[in-house]
This record gives structure tokens, C-alpha cells and sequence, in this order.
């Protein structure tokens, strides 16, 4: 089982993408799945939607996914993991015991800094985690590591810093 994560904006959903034509390349089931949570009309920022269609990617809510579904891949790869629930995440981990090869990509942190619960679940059946960095919003430095919402859950509306960054914008909204 892989993981990659990082900060919003740091290329999670790409690299995801980018496995899974790796995969399609050599012919071998897979299939991708998104939470139904995630309503945004794009799977990540720089994908073309007609590279979408040539793809095995279904949108689902997780606690419809039967295992026998699961059972068809050798390869499942899952996006936005952090909006799972645990008995999806359960099924994730029997497929992976039986076989398949499972790429997860998602955030480690939630906007409090605090790490969203899945982590604590699949981390004793993680082989690899990859954590990309975006490019700080402030800075433009490729280190960014903090992320910072404004506005809704599910949003666009936020902003990524680097450590000195983040620091320098907590020290100004302090004063």
C-alpha cells in the first residue's frame, strides 16, 4: 500500500493519475476511485477530461463499494483517502492482504494541523509514503508544508506556505 500526500495543491491527484496510466499502459485492472464527498468539477487542476474517459474512473460513495467490486483490480488507486470511512478503509486493507496493489492519495493534515484519522488506520499496512510539497503561495519556494483555508470544507479558497512563511503569517496575525 502506497501513500501520497502533502499540502493541497502539491500534486497528490496528478502523480495519482499519472501511476494509474502507468498501470493502463500495461494492460493491467485497475480502477480509481474518488469519494462522492469531493464535488469539485475536476479531478486535479492540470488534466485534460478526455485523458479522464480513457481511464477506468468511477466516482463513488465509498459505502456503496461492494468487495467483489474490489475483488475485479489488481490495482486500485483512491483519491482524496481522507474522506473515507473506516469501513471502506477496512475493505482496502483485505484487498491489500489478498493481493492488490493499493495507491492512496490524500492529505496527512487537516486545516488544524491535525492529522485526519485514516492515517492512524492504514498506517501499519503502508509500504510507501511520498510527500510532495506545493509551491508556497507566498514565496513561491517548492517547500511549501502548511496549509491555511478560508471559507468552506470543500473549497478552493486557501493558501499553502513554507515554514518560514507560515511562521512570519502566524507572528502577523498574532500582533
Amino acid at each position: 500500500m502506497e501513500l501520497l500526500t502533502g499540502t493541497m495543491k502539491a500534486g497528490k491527484s496528478t502523480l495519482l493519475l499519472q501511476k494509474a496510466k502507468e498501470v493502463n499502459a500495461k494492460g493491467i485492472p485497475f480502477v480509481i476511485i474518488k469519494s462522492s464527498i469531493d464535488t469539485r468539477d475536476y479531478f486535479a487542476r492540470n488534466t485534460d477530461i478526455s485523458e479522464l474517459s480513457k481511464l477506468n474512473l468511477g466516482y463513488f460513495a465509498d459505502e456503496k463499494v461492494e468487495m467483489e467490486f474490489l475483488n475485479r483490480y489488481e490495482y486500485i488507486f483512491v483519491d482524496e483517502v481522507q474522506f473515507l470511512k473506516p469501513e471502506f478503509l477496512e475493505k482496502l486493507i483485505a484487498r491489500k492482504l489478498n493481493g492488490a496493489k493499493i495507491i492512496l492519495a490524500g492529505l496527512l493534515y487537516d486545516v488544524n494541523e491535525k492529522l485526519w484519522s485514516y492515517f492512524e488506520t492504514l498506517s501499519p499496512y503502508l509500504n510507501t509514503i511520498t510527500i510532495l510539497k506545493a509551491t508556497c503561495d507566498c514565496c513561491k519556494k517548492q517547500e511549501a508544508i502548511f496549509q491555511k483555508r478560508f471559507g468552506a470544507v470543500i473549497s478552493d479558497d486557501y493558501r499553502v506556505y513554507c515554514f518560514d512563511c507560515n511562521l512570519k503569517n502566524s507572528l502577523l496575525t498574532k500582533e
